[in-house]
């Protein structure tokens, strides 16, 4: 008897914990960027989306200079202090020959969730917008604006 009570807790925990790692979406839009004086302006922006916790691949947001550049999301569940949060890290890249070298270390920072029922309640609207600067290797500024949206499913 106690068996089976414990494989129903265990199954159930096991099912939550797998529908709360699906039951969320998240989106970031790159805008521009700039490296030194030379800027791009994306007239689509360029979109990651990711639907679970974890990193996307690193997706080519575009080239400036003669240099390719990547850019690389995750979503990380902490457990620091009294509550659960969901952080949002990313890293940028560049292209050299067919391997992408890390320009920058992951920034991380919490990610604003809303909460609603399904898809289909989800605005067309990105949430917030953003931005981060950083020195590059050869000392020049690089800078990117994005939009970024979250949500939650229940």
């Amino acid at each position: 008897m106690y068996k089976k009570i414990i494989a129903a807790i265990l199954l159930f925990g096991i099912s939550f914990a797998y529908a709360q790692t699906d039951s969320l979406y998240a989106e970031i839009q790159v805008t521009s960027f700039s490296l030194g004086e030379d800027t791009v302006k994306l007239k689509i922006p360029k979109q990651i989306i990711l639907r679970k916790l974890g990193c996307s691949e690193i997706v080519t947001i575009g080239e400036i200079n003669g240099r390719k550049i990547g850019m690389q999301i995750e979503l990380v569940r902490s457990y620091l202090g009294n509550e659960s949060l969901v952080i949002s890290g990313m890293a940028f890249f560049q292209k050299l020959h067919d391997d992408w070298i890390m320009l920058k270390n992951v920034h991380y920072h919490k990610a604003e969730f809303k909460t609603i029922p399904n898809e289909s309640g989800m605005s067309k609207e990105v949430l917030g917008g953003s931005g981060m600067q950083f020195q590059m290797p050869d000392l020049k500024e690089f800078s990117i604006s994005y939009k970024e949206r979250y949500y939650f499913f229940w």
